[in-house]
Protein backbone atom coordinates (compact mmCIF):
# COMPACT_ATOMS: atom_id res chain seq x y z
CA UNK A 1 0.00 0.00 0.00
CA UNK A 2 1.07 3.34 -1.22
CA UNK A 3 0.03 7.07 -0.25
CA UNK A 4 0.57 9.54 -2.38
CA UNK A 5 -0.15 13.04 -3.03
CA UNK A 6 0.85 16.54 -3.23
CA UNK A 7 1.98 18.84 -0.38
CA UNK A 8 0.88 21.99 -0.43
CA UNK A 9 3.05 24.58 1.54
CA UNK A 10 1.84 28.38 2.30
CA UNK A 11 1.05 31.41 4.67
CA UNK A 12 -1.39 34.17 4.36
CA UNK A 13 0.13 37.72 5.79
CA UNK A 14 -2.59 40.49 6.12
CA UNK A 15 -1.15 43.97 7.06
CA UNK A 16 -3.30 47.15 7.89
CA UNK A 17 -2.59 51.32 9.11
CA UNK A 18 -5.51 53.12 9.46
CA UNK A 19 -6.15 56.85 10.32
CA UNK A 20 -9.70 58.68 10.93
CA UNK A 21 -8.95 62.69 10.42
CA UNK A 22 -10.69 65.38 12.31
CA UNK A 23 -13.57 65.36 9.01
CA UNK A 24 -14.44 61.66 10.44
CA UNK A 25 -13.13 60.06 7.00
CA UNK A 26 -10.63 57.65 7.11
CA UNK A 27 -7.43 56.80 5.63
CA UNK A 28 -6.48 53.00 5.04
CA UNK A 29 -3.49 51.44 3.65
CA UNK A 30 -4.00 47.78 3.69
CA UNK A 31 -1.55 44.60 2.57
CA UNK A 32 -1.55 41.06 1.83
CA UNK A 33 0.68 38.01 0.69
CA UNK A 34 -0.08 34.77 0.36
CA UNK A 35 3.27 32.16 -1.30
CA UNK A 36 2.22 28.94 -2.18
CA UNK A 37 4.74 26.43 -2.72
CA UNK A 38 3.82 22.75 -3.71
CA UNK A 39 6.20 19.44 -3.54
CA UNK A 40 6.75 17.50 -5.69
CA UNK A 41 7.38 20.63 -8.47
CA UNK A 42 5.37 19.53 -10.64
CA UNK A 43 4.41 22.76 -12.32
CA UNK A 44 6.17 25.71 -14.15
CA UNK A 45 4.44 28.22 -11.77
CA UNK A 46 5.59 26.73 -8.58
CA UNK A 47 6.01 28.88 -6.27
CA UNK A 48 3.14 31.12 -6.52
CA UNK A 49 3.10 34.48 -4.46
CA UNK A 50 -0.09 35.85 -4.62
CA UNK A 51 -0.30 39.66 -2.86
CA UNK A 52 -2.24 42.84 -3.06
CA UNK A 53 -1.73 46.19 -1.77
CA UNK A 54 -4.42 49.09 -1.12
CA UNK A 55 -5.02 52.35 -0.51
CA UNK A 56 -8.28 53.98 0.50
CA UNK A 57 -10.05 56.89 1.80
CA UNK A 58 -13.58 56.58 3.11
CA UNK A 59 -15.79 59.95 3.90
CA UNK A 60 -19.30 58.75 5.57
CA UNK A 61 -21.48 61.34 4.69
CA UNK A 62 -22.73 63.72 7.99
CA UNK A 63 -20.58 61.67 10.31
CA UNK A 64 -19.84 64.15 12.72
CA UNK A 65 -21.61 66.92 11.34
CA UNK A 66 -18.29 68.08 10.86
CA UNK A 67 -14.77 69.13 12.25
CA UNK A 68 -16.07 70.36 15.52
CA UNK A 69 -18.34 66.86 16.57
CA UNK A 70 -15.03 64.87 15.74
CA UNK A 71 -13.07 67.27 18.01
CA UNK A 72 -15.31 66.84 20.95
CA UNK A 73 -13.91 63.98 22.07
CA UNK A 74 -10.52 65.65 22.50
CA UNK A 75 -11.36 68.65 23.81
CA UNK A 76 -13.37 66.72 26.75
CA UNK A 77 -10.28 64.93 27.31
CA UNK A 78 -8.59 67.76 27.91
CA UNK A 79 -11.22 69.02 30.16
CA UNK A 80 -10.96 66.12 32.08
CA UNK A 81 -7.49 66.66 32.41
CA UNK A 82 -7.86 69.87 34.26
CA UNK A 83 -10.82 68.43 35.98
CA UNK A 84 -8.40 66.36 37.46
CA UNK A 85 -5.64 68.97 38.22
CA UNK A 86 -7.91 71.11 39.71
CA UNK A 87 -9.01 68.21 41.97
CA UNK A 88 -5.99 67.34 42.94
CA UNK A 89 -4.83 71.24 43.77
CA UNK A 90 -7.86 71.17 46.16
CA UNK A 91 -6.81 67.92 47.79
CA UNK A 92 -3.37 68.67 48.31
CA UNK A 93 -5.24 72.32 49.85
CA UNK A 94 -7.18 70.34 52.22
CA UNK A 95 -4.65 68.49 53.38
CA UNK A 96 -2.39 71.65 54.05
CA UNK A 97 -5.36 73.13 56.01
CA UNK A 98 -5.82 70.00 57.77
CA UNK A 99 -2.17 69.67 59.13
CA UNK A 100 -2.21 73.33 59.91
CA UNK A 101 -5.50 72.50 61.81
CA UNK A 102 -4.63 70.05 63.55
CA UNK A 103 -1.30 71.79 64.61
CA UNK A 104 -2.86 74.24 65.69
CA UNK A 105 -5.07 72.14 68.28
CA UNK A 106 -1.88 70.66 69.59
CA UNK A 107 -0.63 74.09 70.39
CA UNK A 108 -3.54 74.84 72.03
CA UNK A 109 -4.14 71.60 74.13
CA UNK A 110 -0.70 71.80 75.52
CA UNK A 111 -1.45 75.24 76.49
CA UNK A 112 -4.80 74.17 78.41
CA UNK A 113 -2.58 71.62 80.00
CA UNK A 114 -0.18 74.16 80.97
CA UNK A 115 -3.04 76.39 82.61
CA UNK A 116 -4.16 73.29 84.27
CA UNK A 117 -0.89 72.24 85.65
CA UNK A 118 -0.27 76.20 87.06
CA UNK A 119 -4.15 75.53 88.59
CA UNK A 120 -3.04 72.10 90.50
CA UNK A 121 -0.17 74.22 91.59
CA UNK A 122 -2.41 77.08 92.85
CA UNK A 123 -4.67 74.67 94.00
CA UNK A 124 -2.09 72.94 96.27
CA UNK A 125 -0.70 76.03 97.78
CA UNK A 126 -4.15 77.01 98.71
CA UNK A 127 -4.86 73.96 100.50
CA UNK A 128 -2.51 73.99 102.54
CA UNK A 129 -2.53 77.34 103.42
CA UNK A 130 -5.81 76.81 104.50
CA UNK A 131 -4.92 73.27 106.64
CA UNK A 132 -2.13 75.65 108.04
CA UNK A 133 -4.61 78.78 108.91
CA UNK A 134 -6.65 75.65 110.64
CA UNK A 135 -4.04 74.44 112.73
CA UNK A 136 -3.05 78.21 113.82
CA UNK A 137 -6.91 79.04 114.69
CA UNK A 138 -7.32 81.39 111.95
CA UNK A 139 -9.13 79.41 109.71
CA UNK A 140 -12.01 76.97 109.66
CA UNK A 141 -12.85 73.32 108.46
CA UNK A 142 -15.47 75.01 105.65
CA UNK A 143 -12.21 77.05 103.97
CA UNK A 144 -10.14 73.58 103.80
CA UNK A 145 -12.80 72.03 102.82
CA UNK A 146 -14.03 74.23 99.86
CA UNK A 147 -10.31 74.47 98.55
CA UNK A 148 -10.18 70.62 98.76
CA UNK A 149 -12.52 70.51 96.09
CA UNK A 150 -11.53 72.93 94.26
CA UNK A 151 -7.90 71.39 94.40
CA UNK A 152 -9.53 67.75 93.28
CA UNK A 153 -11.81 69.64 90.29
CA UNK A 154 -7.98 71.53 89.20
CA UNK A 155 -6.92 67.77 89.11
CA UNK A 156 -9.80 66.21 87.10
CA UNK A 157 -9.53 69.35 84.65
CA UNK A 158 -5.80 68.84 84.14
CA UNK A 159 -6.12 64.76 83.22
CA UNK A 160 -9.08 65.78 80.75
CA UNK A 161 -6.62 68.21 79.49
CA UNK A 162 -4.00 65.82 79.27
CA UNK A 163 -6.08 63.82 77.29
CA UNK A 164 -7.67 65.88 74.94
CA UNK A 165 -3.62 66.84 73.87
CA UNK A 166 -3.26 62.86 73.44
CA UNK A 167 -6.27 63.15 71.35
CA UNK A 168 -4.67 65.63 69.33
CA UNK A 169 -1.46 64.89 68.75
CA UNK A 170 -2.79 61.04 67.36
CA UNK A 171 -4.86 63.00 65.26
CA UNK A 172 -2.14 65.19 63.77
CA UNK A 173 0.22 61.88 63.55
CA UNK A 174 -2.63 60.27 61.53
CA UNK A 175 -2.56 63.43 59.01
CA UNK A 176 0.76 63.54 58.20
CA UNK A 177 0.72 59.28 58.10
CA UNK A 178 2.55 58.33 60.94
CA UNK A 179 1.92 55.80 63.27
CA UNK A 180 0.69 56.92 66.74
CA UNK A 181 3.20 55.92 68.88
CA UNK A 182 5.75 57.66 67.19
Amino acid sequence: ARLSGIRVDDYNLAAGLEKRNILGGQFSLDSFVNPTKSHPRDSVLNPQTRSSVSLGYTQPLLRGAGVSANLAPIVIARINTERSFFQFKDAVQDMVRGVIEAYWNVVLARTSVWVREQQVEQGEFSYERAQARKRGGFGNSAEVAQTKVALTNFKAALIGAQANLLQREAALLNILGLPPTS
